[in-house]
């Protein structure tokens, strides 16, 4: 099995999906459902595969809502 990454999956699942990560968790700790500051207790290396993965699966989720929705409301 052969697992790449291409610049199309930087550009349009990693970044955007980043961007929703980071929004996710701002809105998360600021309503109190998710503590981030015990996040500092975890290793650094473990917590930039982990966020890079999210942002990844998030961006692939939002791609294919967003191509479900094109699809469904058309000349929006």
């Amino acid at each position: 099995m052969s697992f790449t990454l291409s610049i199309f999956d930087l550009f349009a699942y990693t970044i955007p999906g980043s961007l929703y990560l980071a929004v996710l968790a701002y809105v998360s700790d600021r309503l109190g459902w998710v503590a981030l500051g015990s996040t500092q207790k975890l290793n650094t290396t473990v917590l930039l595969v982990g966020a890079a993965l999210a942002s990844y699966l998030l961006g692939h989720i939002t791609y294919r809502l967003g191509q479900f929705i094109d699809r469904t409301l058309p000349l929006s």
